[in-house]
């Protein structure tokens, strides 16, 4: 009984640190923590050093920090709604003596055809991890977020049902147990 218990435990932690781990994940890739941030392969311009579905960890490091043949995530000027993530290739000043960059995906044969101001740069990658980014992208559809909504709510509910019964059956144990020993007395 007391193996059986300890694994309902063990599962109750585990479920507890998954579904926050998911809540934690979800909250990066909408939000820099710490100057960390999270963003996802979507293409295979990067392919094969970042996988199509890789979940990058990306760090925002000062503009002077930045080097050719980092792997930086941006906001390309004609297309500032969308994040690319692609490698810096040049590194210059226009001619008003701003800080510029060239970028170009590994697998492309041609650079990106945009010049990028190195303060439109989100961060650089510390971190890739393959095939997580599909499940950050099934996340942040109407579906996944009721999934961990839901996730979540048997998880409360599930933990605070255990925890009536748990009193329940003590009451009646000790309701017995009386009965029991006061017949005998």
């Amino acid at each position: 009984m007391a193996k059986i218990s300890h694994l309902k435990r063990l599962v109750l932690i585990g479920f507890g640190f998954f579904t926050l781990l998911i809540w934690v994940v979800t909250f990066l890739h909408y939000h820099a923590l710490y100057g960390f941030q999270l963003e996802v392969v979507v293409s295979g311009s990067m392919e094969p050093n970042l996988k199509t579905g890789s979940l990058v960890i990306i760090q925002s490091v000062p503009p002077h920090q930045y080097r050719v043949g980092d792997i930086v995530s941006f906001h390309p000027p004609i297309k500032e709604r969308i994040s690319v993530t692609h490698r810096i290739t040049k590194l210059y000043q226009s001619v008003s003596g701003v800080p510029e960059m060239a970028t170009k995906g590994d697998a492309n044969s041609n650079g990106d055809p945009w010049v990028t101001s190195l303060g439109a740069i989100e961060g650089k990658e510390v971190m890739a991890l393959p095939w997580i980014g599909y499940g950050v992208l099934f996340l942040q559809t109407p579906y996944g977020f009721l999934g961990v909504a839901l996730l979540t709510f048997l998880g409360v509910v599930s933990a605070e049902i255990t925890l009536i019964w748990r009193i329940l059956v003590d009451q009646i144990g000790q309701y017995i147990w009386r009965h029991i020993t006061a017949k005998k007395a």
